[in-house]
């Protein structure tokens, strides 16, 4: 967990080369892009109703309540059509959604989590470079309005709810600096990987390859440029970019 733009899609991309699974890829909300170029890992249902959850006790996605007061909003429907069968033959299995930062004590006090068996893996970036990220990209600048200082709030008050979580379920944690994932990959990931008891090499040497957002890209562009539907999608939307400059 982390805020938007924390680098919490990374840190989701290295876990699955250490063989974490998120499940079927058909089932992710959003498709790999130039902002994550190796996938956003979080599931339609569980964006669905982590939405859903603060929606009904916050003002705004930007600044969700705190954990407690979602927990005493949510409905006894707050997780229509959520699909969580794919875990039961994963023996490691993640759930990956910034909104987690806020909805996840509702999660294991409702039942939906087994809470002595989870494991949080938390991201921290600086709210400044979060912030910058956040109102570059699309749909988060969307929460945000575009604008620099609602995102800067928006960084701190999902780290804190972060915090939060870490400090008060008693939850084993383990805390990625995005700086130090970028600047130290195999220092950082043999500790990930210790945490999440893997050992195997050949997975950490996967996951030391999925850091870095220039080898990432070039996967990104390779794939489509290798799919005939995609390369034509791909230009049509570089062409209407041009015509809109």
């Amino acid at each position: 967990m982390g805020p938007f733009r924390s680098g919490t899609s990374l840190t989701s991309q290295v876990l699955s080369a250490l063989g974490v699974d998120f499940g079927p890829h058909e089932a992710f909300q959003l498709e790999p892009d130039r902002y994550n170029p190796g996938g956003y890992f979080q599931r339609r249902d569980v964006v669905e109703a982590n939405t859903h959850l603060i929606e009904g006790a916050s003002d705004s996605i930007a600044i969700p309540s705190g954990p407690e007061v979602i927990l005493d909003a949510a409905s006894a429907d707050w997780r229509p059509g959520v699909d969580l069968d794919w875990t039961r033959n994963s023996p490691r299995f993640g759930l990956k959604d910034p909104r987690f930062c806020a909805t996840l004590l509702t999660w294991l006090r409702r039942g939906a989590l087994p809470a002595e068996c989870l494991k949080i893996v938390r991201v921290v970036r600086d709210p400044e470079a979060i912030a910058r990220s956040s109102v570059a990209h699309r749909e988060v600048g969307s929460f945000c309005d575009y604008d620099l200082g609602i995102a800067e709030s928006m960084a701190r008050t999902y780290d804190a709810r972060a915090a939060w979580h870490v400090s008060t379920l008693g939850i084993p944690a383990f805390e990625i600096s995005y700086k130090e994932l970028l600047s130290e990959p195999q220092r950082v990931i043999e500790h990930l990987a210790l945490f999440v008891g893997e050992s195997d090499q050949e997975r950490l040497r996967r996951a030391r390859q999925s850091v870095g957002k220039r080898r990432a890209l070039m996967r990104h562009y390779a794939h489509k440029l290798s799919n005939p539907n995609l390369a034509f999608a791909t230009a049509r939307k570089t062409l209407k970019a041009w015509l809109r400059a």
